[in-house]
């Protein structure tokens, strides 16, 4: 199946009988003639990054169908448990079940439908039969069977499948690779997360180097859409909190805060 992400959803929702009226980053607009609908990618691209080869027309033929259920305003199939993801905040919403993980990041939990993601509430988890803590666990569980190896380059590491998750694979990345205390990590955006692995003291300099560089790639870029964070976050392997790395720059020096956590994990 050649071609883009965004050109073989619209060649497929085209082929369905929908008119395309624009393909950007965020998605596509189509012309349901008394309403416009915006239809994101998100779902598609995280499909056919995992797909084998031979599946990818079926994939792509039940994304279809599940794009068009939706826009009938059917209530999607399935154990709803199924969709559910985590998302991470730069604040808390009183709106919504989020939890704080450091200051200036916190998770919230998601049901990923065709064409959108549904933020859940606190109301929600009475109704889904699940406390926060299973609800956490079984979107943490989702994320992990949607999430292939992050790309390395230049000793550095990205997830950027653009599916909305992305940001929010930074809770996988202290466990990510074998023999490492944990991952520094950047997620700018939520659709951005990069990092390097810490096996010792030498490659906390890696990932001050990769926080400056996303500090500056957010200054100088146009504004992102859906930004997140400029901070350098440590995130441990197995038990551990998430926390900011302090990284400031003053009279040409570069200043370095490193958790406690981190500290006892280098010693």
């Amino acid at each position: 199946m050649p071609g883009s992400v965004d050109a073989i959803a619209a060649r497929a929702l085209a082929n369905a009988g929908l008119s395309i009226l624009d393909l950007g980053p965020a998605g596509l607009v189509v012309d349901l003639g008394t309403r416009q609908a915006d239809i994101g990618l998100g779902l598609l691209r995280r499909i056919l990054a995992l797909a084998p080869a031979d599946s990818r027309d079926a994939q792509v033929a039940a994304w279809t169908d599940g794009v068009l259920a939706s826009l009938a305003g059917a209530a999607p199939l399935g154990d709803v448990r199924q969709r559910l993801v985590p998302r991470l905040l730069a604040q808390a919403d009183p709106r919504l079940f989020t939890t704080a993980l450091a200051p200036g990041l916190h998770l919230a939990l998601a049901e990923d439908l065709p064409l959108r993601q549904r933020f859940l509430t606190p109301f929600d988890l009475p109704r889904l039969g699940l406390s926060m803590a299973d609800a956490t666990a079984v979107a943490m569980a989702n994320l992990q069977a949607a999430t292939p190896p992050p790309v390395l380059s230049e000793g550095v590491w990205s997830w950027e499948l653009g599916d909305g998750l992305d940001a929010a694979r930074l809770l996988l990345a202290g466990s990510w690779l074998d023999d490492v205390a944990g991952a520094l990590v950047v997620a700018p955006t939520r659709d951005h997360c990069w990092g390097v692995g810490v096996h010792g003291a030498d490659d906390i300099e890696g990932g001050v180097r990769l926080g400056l560089s996303a500090r500056s790639w957010l200054v100088s870029s146009p504004a992102p859409p859906y930004p997140l964070s400029s901070s350098l976050w440590w995130v441990p392997a197995g038990e551990g909190d998430i926390a900011a790395v302090s990284v400031t720059l003053s009279d040409g020096a570069v200043q370095v805060g490193v958790p406690d956590d981190l500290a006892q994990r280098l010693t």
